[in-house]
């Protein structure tokens, strides 16, 4: 009974030790890279006709989810690719000066939708966004607010008797 506690020990430590050294451990994927960079402003819209986006694993062909259902995506035809490497995706857009966009990576998070690494381990939701260079148009300009209470910059605000922060716009 002591050596089948010490094999099954060992085992388990060898499983470990393989996992770890030969990527056998069960970690969902991460983005390393992506063009344009996340919150990059200034974006060319001339310039950059596509967006891609670089795992740091092996990753499932056919299956990608660049976006999400409430997102602000740029006008595409869902034309996409994947790299030679496997790692990474590509997908061709038309970007119009002045905007933010936001591109939900696996907005939905359903377990074996969208990206995921060889082993079906799915990106957790992540959002791409960033500003195109130009003028915003009237609807895509951020708001002004118009007035604050306590009044923008105020000081010793005592919490005792102000019940609410109001910002109009």
């Amino acid at each position: 009974p002591h050596n089948h506690r010490v094999i099954r020990f060992l085992g388990f430590v060898a499983f470990v030790l393989l996992g770890v050294r030969f990527g056998l451990a069960f970690e969902p994927p991460r983005i390393v890279s992506t063009s344009p960079q996340f919150w990059e402003t200034d974006v060319s819209p001339s310039d950059q006709k596509t967006i891609t986006v670089t795992f740091d694993q092996i990753m499932r062909s056919g299956f990608w989810d660049f976006l999400g259902n409430d997102t602000l995506s740029p006008q595409t035809h869902y034309k996409t690719a994947m790299g030679s490497d496997l790692k990474s995706f590509s997908l061709d857009v038309t970007l119009l000066p002045g905007k933010v966009y936001i591109m939900a990576l696996n907005e939905r998070g359903i377990p074996g939708v969208g990206f995921h690494n060889d082993k079906g381990i799915s990106l957790k939701p992540t959002y791409l966004v960033f500003r195109t260079a130009g003028n915003p148009s009237r609807d895509d300009a951020p708001p002004h607010a118009l007035s604050t209470f306590p009044g923008n910059g105020a000081r010793d605000v005592n919490s005792a008797t102000v019940r609410a922060i109001t910002v109009s716009f």
